[in-house]
């Protein structure tokens, strides 16, 4: 009845509307074509009113993840829950000049650990919103649904820094590991490793099935060019053209800075592509112009999964490589979130829609709290729910992410067209 297809990832939708009917010779253009709109529109009316009264007394279908996703946990053999959040570090510094910092350094710490085998890591996007809530770090493991959180702080004073960084278990608010790092700011790659091997090491003597940390290279020597990375990061996850735009001057300095910094390289395609996908330009022309970028990212790391990740979210529906670029990306950089939605649309898309759900549900599990991925949790269970929990389900996406504007659409329509009420949905629109 409805097509519901919306792609927040990034990626263009494939085309699938049918042709539109040919015109034949018309004896009374007029008078024919004013009869027609007429007809058409009371059987529209009709079948509205047959829909929604069908429709209203259907009976509700909750919607449960899989049974490997439905509590998002995975209990190792010592019954622990082998998953960790790494919460954003607050930034105590007098006028606020660690802020990047306190965002980047967790983030590393978290890329680190997600590819330990054994522990699932949250993704970002959820574990800075869960933080945002409130410091009940009980509360925020029960939202996240983590076994364990990492958590800090960051204190810069010109080139000293002052990082600390605990491990915490939320369920005893024990404190199982901590360490107080005073370094200068060109040491904070060092610092970052440190944190992420002292995190691992502590959770593999609690938690059994946990991997040693595995050797990663350093993502840039220069560390200019790395607080340009970190600030890029933070505007691009703003999903703005405004934000996209600036993210792209500021990858496009830090590889000016040092061009063998891949994840700068792969984020500018990334950043590129979105601000044209922002202002509905052309992807096709824009593929062209910037998938230097990518392809250079690749060459410098051939194990960049942000890399595959970007581009097979931008990549043309005919590319024969897509499939392979996101499994490529899931392997390697698999608490990535956005990388993951835009995976199972993928398959959702091309009919595969077990595959799909099963790549969705591994992002709901490390990513619970993104919009994006509770909106396709909808989108994907749309025929299986009754209108009611439909909007409820939209109303929750915009409780956490007010703009989100697919859902807003959604919701303009059903309280259009299942309640009658044209003044609230004409509202969400125009919002």
């Amino acid at each position: 009845v409805f097509v519901e297809a919306d792609d927040e990832s990034g990626a263009p939708l494939a085309a699938g509307a049918p042709a539109e009917p040919r015109d034949g010779p018309l004896p009374d253009p007029v008078g024919t074509a004013r009869t027609t709109r007429l007809w058409a529109a009371l059987v529209l009316m009709a079948f509205v009113v047959a829909l929604a009264a069908w429709w209203s007394q259907r009976e509700p279908v909750p919607v449960r993840p899989s049974a490997d996703a439905a509590s998002g946990q995975e209990p190792s053999e010592s019954g622990r829950v082998a998953t960790v959040a790494v919460l954003p570090f607050r930034d105590l510094s007098a006028d606020g000049s660690a802020e990047y910092i306190a965002l980047g350094v967790p983030e590393q710490i978290l890329d680190r650990l997600s590819i330990v085998q054994g522990l699932t890591v949250i993704a970002w996007n959820s574990s800075s919103d869960a933080a945002a809530s409130g410091p009940d770090a009980a509360a925020i493991a029960r939202s996240l649904r983590a076994g364990y959180l990492v958590e800090g702080s960051v204190q810069r004073q010109g080139d000293a820094l002052r990082i600390t960084a605990r491990l915490v278990d939320p369920q005893s608010a024990e404190q199982l590991w901590s360490e107080t790092y005073d370094r200068g700011v060109a040491d904070l790659f060092e610092v970052q490793s440190r944190i992420a091997d002292e995190v691992a090491g502590a959770l593999r003597q609690r938690v059994e099935g946990v991997a040693a940390l595995p050797d990663r290279p350093l993502m840039t020597s220069s560390i200019e060019a790395y607080l340009l990375f970190l600030q890029g990061r933070v505007r691009l996850g703003r999903w703005t053209v405004v934000d996209a735009e600036e993210a792209a001057r500021l990858f496009e300095r830090a590889v000016a800075l040092d061009p063998s910094f891949a994840a700068a390289w792969a984020s500018l395609y990334d950043a590129k592509m979105m601000a044209v996908d922002r202002r509905r330009g052309d992807l096709d022309v824009a593929r062209r112009e910037n998938r230097q970028f990518v392809e250079r990212a690749l060459s410098i790391d051939p194990r960049s999964g942000a890399a595959y990740f970007a581009r097979a979210i931008w990549a043309a529906s005919n590319d024969a490589t897509v499939e392979e670029d996101f499994r490529r990306g899931a392997e390697l950089d698999p608490s990535n979130g956005r990388g993951l939605v835009a995976y199972s649309q993928f398959l959702f898309q091309r009919g595969e829609k077990q595959e799909a759900r099963r790549w969705l549900d591994r992002a709901a599990k490390v990513d619970p709290l993104s919009p994006r991925v509770q909106f396709r949790l909808v989108m994907q269970n749309f025929g299986e729910m009754s209108p009611q929990e439909i909007e409820a389900l939209l109303l929750r996406v915009l409780e956490r992410e007010p703009d989100f504007h697919p859902a807003l659409q959604r919701y303009a329509k059903y309280r259009w067209i299942l309640h009658g009420r044209m003044a609230e949905s004409t509202q969400a629109i125009e919002h």
